[in-house]
């Protein structure tokens, strides 16, 4: 079949990598797939934007960006999208919608792209939930309509408070489509039960899939020699696709470690992954090494298994990529008890869970971990087995296959039942 996914960034991020993992498992299982995405990938016929990259187009996609930001149109002003959708879409079997946030796509084109395949949309975050929040943390006005918006700086940012407006927006678009919705955690699958905006579609509830030759287990001295550590110290490793974001709980991490250094926690450093990091670089009591931004997977994999423990200290998050990609090199993890952490981070099983937003109780559950060594390296075997049992890139691919048949199939039976068969009289 021929899938066709759409996306922010085609390998960027962690909903980029999380849809460019299941293009490539698609492809491994025999069927055709592409991406469409924000920006296109040079010398890639497989990752493409919805017209053919040119000054122009660029130009008309930015001014869409500035209404976006200006008007308060989240979502809705992208013209690009709904100019060149007929070239990709007519293509598809099926249409997998994955992140429509960040500037590059309308929602007004929801119905026309259903008019052509069937719409699978793969929920990364909680935007499709509410009138413009990606995560809308405390505030729980997504369930009553929105208005009065608390965090109109995003992402994505908006200068106008036309929350309401936006809700009221998506409300009628998803009164004329009906998308199946995918949730990689369960968490999310229970949010979207509960949002006025969703709670009529079907969802089901698929998890991430990682390449498992690719994420395992490695020689630690070997690796933590590739990467110049001393191999008695504890590695705490942190990856974020940016640190400045507020989510991602740089500050919160910090916090910690300080608390950690005053317990007298010695010999420990710190790896840093990730754009931005430049607060943990300076304000860190432990000595930091930072790899900057990493867009290898092997290289990536060779740090998990540098670390004695991967930290997350997110102040919220659906089903994080690192955690994932963590257990699966043996890794176990250090988080925080919020949205779909806990369905990877179990507590004596692959990690530590602190109360949400802690950090003395991010401290204790880091000193507790980094004292037990014996447990770590229990957890560690575990950490694989679940890695094998559950976030497997093939047994994701086969459960979306599945998804996409049964629509493809439903999509043939109703047009052979809008059709008069042979012989019969309309």
């Amino acid at each position: 079949m021929n899938v066709l996914h759409v996306n922010t960034w085609a390998i960027l991020g962690g909903a980029g990598w999380a849809a460019y993992r299941l293009h490539l498992g698609l492809l491994a299982q025999g069927h055709r797939s592409r991406i469409v995405a924000r920006n296109a990938v040079p010398g890639r016929d497989d990752m493409r934007t919805w017209v053919p990259p040119s000054p122009l187009w660029e130009g008309v996609r930015r001014l869409g960006q500035l209404l976006e930001i200006r008007l308060g149109l989240d979502g809705l002003a992208d013209l690009p999208s709904r100019v060149g959708y007929r070239r990709e879409a007519a293509w598809a079997d099926v249409i997998n919608l994955h992140n429509l946030h960040t500037y590059y796509f309308s929602l007004l084109l929801l119905p026309r792209l259903e008019r052509e395949a069937p719409l699978v949309w793969t929920l990364h975050d909680m935007w499709a939930l509410t009138g413009h929040c990606v995560y809308p943390m405390a505030c729980e006005r997504w369930l009553t309509g929105c208005g009065r918006c608390p965090n109109l700086a995003g992402p994505p940012r908006i200068s106008l408070d036309t929350t309401w407006l936006l809700h009221r927006a998506r409300q009628w678009v998803y009164s004329k489509v009906g998308p199946v919705l995918v949730t990689p955690s369960r968490w999310l699958l229970g949010e979207v039960g509960r949002a006025p905006l969703t709670r009529e579609f079907r969802a089901v509830h698929i998890p991430y899939g990682l390449d498992l030759e690719v994420f395992r287990p490695m020689d630690r001295g070997e690796v933590r020699r590739m990467l110049r550590l001393d191999p008695h110290e504890k590695v705490l490793l942190v990856s974020a696709y940016d640190f400045s974001a507020r989510r991602k709980g740089a500050d919160l991490l910090i916090a910690a470690l300080e608390a950690l250094r005053a317990e007298g926690m010695r010999n420990v450093r710190l790896l840093v992954v990730g754009q931005n990091s430049g607060p943990l670089l300076s304000l860190s009591p432990y000595p930091v090494l930072d790899l900057g931004e990493v867009n290898s997977e092997p290289f990536m994999a060779a740090a998990y298994s540098a670390a004695d423990l991967f930290v997350l200290p997110t102040r919220a998050d659906n089903l994080p990529n690192g955690l994932v990609e963590s257990v699966a090199c043996g890794t176990p993890c250090v988080s925080f008890r919020v949205g779909g952490v806990p369905e990877v981070v179990r507590p004596g099983k692959t990690g530590w869970l602190a109360a949400p937003g802690d950090a003395g109780a991010l401290a204790r559950c880091l000193h507790q971990a980094l004292e037990d060594d014996d447990g770590r390296r229990r957890m560690s075997r575990v950490c694989r087995a679940v890695a094998e049992q559950e976030y497997d890139v093939r047994l994701m691919a086969r459960r979306y296959v599945r998804l996409y048949e049964e629509l493809i199939e439903e999509r043939r039976k109703t047009c052979r039942e809008a059709s008069p068969g042979e012989g019969q009289t309309p």
